[in-house]
């Protein structure tokens, strides 16, 4: 069973703490509610930004976004990601069996997160991928309304 979005939520930011992610003050992960909605947010002017990175489609009860606190200059880093922190073919417990199979890219990504979100607590990136949606409805699959 999938846990609540609010205690993937806590997971996740236990899981970016330990791995040494470095968050800015001046972003936030919130979850969706009808009054934080990402939609909210939209750039005040060219020389800075105000952006939403939503884990779900929006308006979905159990998504996640990311939302700046205030104006952002462009050139502003939000957050730092160490590369051990960075799930990857290079770097997952297949990796050996994917760089045999010579297999790179969209393919080898894919495969590298279905073996690690089949290992669960034991994968190195259990906080990571426990926040993520149970599924992500593809463009192939939307209906004209949901195409617009």
């Amino acid at each position: 069973p999938m846990m609540d979005v609010h205690a993937r939520r806590s997971v996740l930011l236990v899981w970016l703490r330990e791995k040494g992610v470095e968050i800015d003050p001046s972003i936030e992960i919130r979850i969706n509610t009808h009054s934080s909605s990402p939609s909210s947010c939209t750039p005040s002017s060219s020389s800075s930004s105000s952006t939403t990175a939503t884990t779900t489609n929006e308006g979905d009860d159990d998504s996640m976004f990311i939302v700046a606190l205030e104006d952002l200059p462009l050139d502003k880093i939000v957050c730092k990601i160490p590369k051990t922190a960075v799930l990857s073919p290079l770097n997952c417990g297949i990796s050996d069996i994917l760089a045999e199979a010579e297999l790179e890219g969209g393919l080898a990504l894919t495969l590298a997160v279905m073996y690690e979100m089949s290992r669960g607590s034991a994968s190195p990136w259990h906080g990571y991928l426990s926040s993520l949606p149970a599924r992500e409805p593809l463009p192939l699959f939307w209906t004209k309304e949901d195409a617009r």
